[in-house]
């Protein structure tokens, strides 16, 4: 029987806990990544608060971003607003105009280039060809193939919602068949592959 000790915690004893939980249904445990320490894909949800740029400059305030004038979210912290950029950017002082340049925030490597798992339950790389060559349908999407799992995101990479299937699948745009098809993702290897702690910035 797995069980938690309260005691060795470090929550408050006055919060009204028992003194052992159990854990012996507990299946699974998922890691989640919220860009917060680091970005996957383009850094598009990244919402973190990194301020630095790659040349170890300071980031200008969105709000004195002349060219930017729509966006005033009060801070300077790395974010990527557009379509032209691989990774989180922010403007720092010109010659002229406020320039856009990289941030030093390192990319989810963990789940992003490989899979950590056999069924790849956790994959959230942008691979979107399936291992057959067919291109992938968005998941909002119902056509070419209705379905379900419109749920999984505005996207048509290879995923695998709740871990039904043995490996990271998506729908073909193909107009009649194969409906659907798995996509061929590496596992990740420990040593090779370096995960990320998300715990410290």
């Amino acid at each position: 029987k797995a069980v938690v000790s309260t005691q060795s915690t470090g929550i408050s004893p006055d919060v009204p806990l028992p003194e052992e939980v159990d854990l012996s249904s507990v299946t699974k445990v998922t890691p989640v990544i919220t860009n917060e320490y680091c970005y996957t894909g383009t850094g598009r949800d990244y919402q973190g608060k990194a301020s630095l740029t790659e040349y170890g400059v300071e980031c200008m305030r969105w709000d004195d971003v002349s060219s930017m004038p729509d966006y005033n979210p009060g801070h300077n912290h790395c974010r990527n607003l557009g379509t032209w950029s691989k990774q989180p950017y922010c403007f720092i002082g010109g010659d002229m105009d406020p320039r856009a340049v990289p941030c030093t925030i390192p990319k989810c490597v963990w789940d992003e280039e490989c899979k950590s798992t056999d069924d790849g339950v956790d994959y959230l790389g942008p691979e979107n060809v399936t291992a057959a060559g067919w291109g992938c349908q968005n998941w909002s999407d119902d056509y070419p193939h209705p379905h379900s799992y419109n749920n999984v995101g505005n996207h048509n990479m290879c995923r695998n919602p709740g871990g039904e299937e043995s490996s990271p699948w998506c729908y073909t745009e193909a107009l009649t068949f194969p409906i659907w098809d798995y996509c061929t993702i590496r596992t990740c290897e420990p040593g090779k592959d370096s995960r990320y702690n998300y715990d410290k910035p």
